[in-house]
């Protein structure tokens, strides 16, 4: 579930847009206080829902990364405040991927050190693929923090984005000035180290170990990580294209019989043809919406025979039929 204060800089950009966020925050069945209040934490299916529809009414292909511009660390909330407040950049990055579930159950993050690199990596856990542009704003959102956080002063020298190349390059290579690598697994961002350690003179440690104190606290309240159904997602989202996601399949990984596989989903209060379905849905809207494939192609990648199973499929998850959604 992640942060629902995230989204004020995208609402900022689809304003200057002039997109009716107003209204179209009402469609959803949100207000704008509700939804930029701190205790607001959005469920996966309604984050994309919003997502989707602001990004459908933007209709600019750059928008993740001109509503990270917009970005402040105030937007992330308590953890934009143990970042603001760490020794230095290198210390708020690792109190980034220590507290990154503050953001969003799922999100996973993760500081390495690489001969005289730092590298912070982070990637959804569920086996959700992000939105192109939402993948763009989580990238160039860390970029943004750890700009303001070091004064400018840290750059990194390579970032990956998990999401197809785009067709124009020229937005990217002005907003990161290094080398990109797309379509990757997750996202991350590396710098030189020593960028990284310069301190802050605002650094404080006796308020940061207060405030560590609160986001443990908060974290506590948060669902666990790691359930079954969190699981057959991630092996689904995996295997969907290679044909491995059946369920026998997925019980050999986890070391169970098929028959106990069933009982704990159903425990979890879900199934596997549901977990199935929500996965193919999933995949097989941003595809269409991507236009880039034929719906044959689309049909196959996410496990249909042919192309009429698989549109009725579509027509029950949206509403309407895959050509019709890929020109609305």
């Amino acid at each position: 579930m992640p942060l629902g204060a995230l989204y004020r800089p995208i609402l900022e950009f689809a304003r200057e847009c002039r997109v009716d966020v107003d209204g179209l925050l009402r469609r959803v069945g949100l207000t704008e206080p509700e939804l930029l209040d701190p205790r607001m934490r959005l469920s996966p299916d309604r984050s994309r829902e919003l997502g989707r529809e602001l990004l459908t009414r933007i209709g600019d292909p750059e928008a993740g990364l001109k509503a990270a511009e917009r970005l402040r660390l105030s937007d992330i909330d308590l953890l934009g405040y143990v970042l603001r407040h760490s020794a230095h950049p290198l210390a708020a990055l690792e109190r980034f991927a220590r507290y990154a579930q503050l953001l969003g159950d799922t999100l996973d993050g993760r500081v390495e050190r690489q001969q005289g690199r730092i590298v912070v990596t982070f990637r959804l856990s569920d086996g959700r693929r992000m939105l192109p542009e939402a993948a763009d704003y989580l990238v160039a959102g860390i970029f943004q923090c750890v700009r303001q956080l070091s004064n400018d002063q840290a750059r990194p020298i390579e970032v990956h984005i998990p999401r197809r190349r785009p067709r124009r390059l020229a937005a990217y290579r002005r907003f990161f000035g290094c080398p990109i690598v797309f379509d990757t697994e997750g996202g991350s961002l590396a710098y030189d180290a020593r960028s990284l350690t310069v301190p802050f003179a605002g650094g404080d440690p006796r308020l940061v170990a207060i405030l560590e104190v609160m986001a443990g606290e908060v974290l506590s309240t948060l669902p666990r990580r790691g359930t079954v159904i969190e699981r057959v997602r991630a092996h689904i989202g995996r295997h969907l294209e290679n044909g491995g996601c059946n369920l026998d399949a997925v019980a050999a990984e986890f070391r169970m019989s098929e028959r106990t596989l069933r009982r704990r989903l159903q425990q979890a209060g879900g199934s596997y043809r549901a977990v199935l379905d929500q996965v193919r849905r999933e995949r097989a809207v941003a595809l269409v919406e991507k236009g880039e494939e034929t719906l044959a192609a689309i049909a196959q990648r996410v496990g249909f025979e042919d192309t009429r199973a698989f549109a009725r499929a579509f027509r029950r998850w949206t509403g309407v039929a895959p050509s019709a959604y890929r020109v609305r």
